[in-house]
């Protein structure tokens, strides 16, 4: 007790006001990271599940238009000027599938390997569609109308899949959404009654330099 009964008042006042403003500014810095580190979570989440689900559903459009492109190839004879044009933007649209396809199962996280199946199933529909624009160029018109009947009902199939997978991952991402704002929630809570037992037992500490010290 030597110390506090020698010392300034100054130094005792300073003994006082020291600790709480460290236990404060401790307090303020840990919220700080808590909050930022929320932050960070969230849009982590929202950015990679978005780039998934509009991949998804942009490879839908893509399906959509290849089918739609394959169709010209059978109605138009080939020495169509434009069918040249047809046959181009049914290699972009194939080729655009695939891509989002791929851009959607690398931002999936979680529902990667659900990507997979679609991925095989639109492989399957373009090897039957890649005949039928061959035979449609060719005016073999039979035989592309037997292959695009046969196309349609997997284009189909893969169109509600893919809208099934869409929806799936927005719910996923709620679930996820909700789950962070519950430890985010959580942790906050724990450290607010950390800090205010430290606060307290600061404050007893400095009352008690007051008590033996300054009065």
């Amino acid at each position: 007790m030597s110390f506090l009964q020698n010392a300034k008042i100054r130094t005792k006042i300073l003994a006082l006001i020291v600790p709480l403003s460290v236990v404060a500014i401790i307090g303020v810095v840990l919220m700080a990271q808590n909050y930022k580190s929320a932050d960070n979570d969230y849009s982590d989440l929202l950015a990679m599940d978005d780039v998934a689900t509009i991949s998804m559903a942009r490879a839908s459009q893509s399906i959509v238009g290849l089918s739609y492109n394959a169709y010209q190839v059978l109605a138009y004879s080939s020495k169509d000027p434009e069918m040249a044009g047809f046959v181009q933007n049914y290699d972009m649209n194939k080729k655009e599938l695939l891509n989002l396809l791929a851009d959607a199962k690398e931002h999936a996280q979680e529902n990667a390997a659900s990507v997979d199946p679609l991925m095989d199933q639109a492989k399957a529909i373009i090897a039957i569609t890649d005949q039928a624009v061959k035979a449609g160029q060719v005016d073999d018109n039979t035989t592309s109308q037997t292959l695009l009947k046969q196309a349609d009902s997997k284009i189909d199939a893969e169109v509600r899949a893919i809208r099934a997978w869409i929806k799936s991952s927005i719910d996923s991402v709620q679930v996820q959404s909700d789950a962070l704002t519950d430890n985010t929630n959580n942790t906050i809570l724990y450290t607010l009654s950390v800090l205010g037992t430290v606060f307290v037992l600061a404050l007893i500490a400095a009352l008690f330099v007051v008590s033996r010290g300054i009065v």
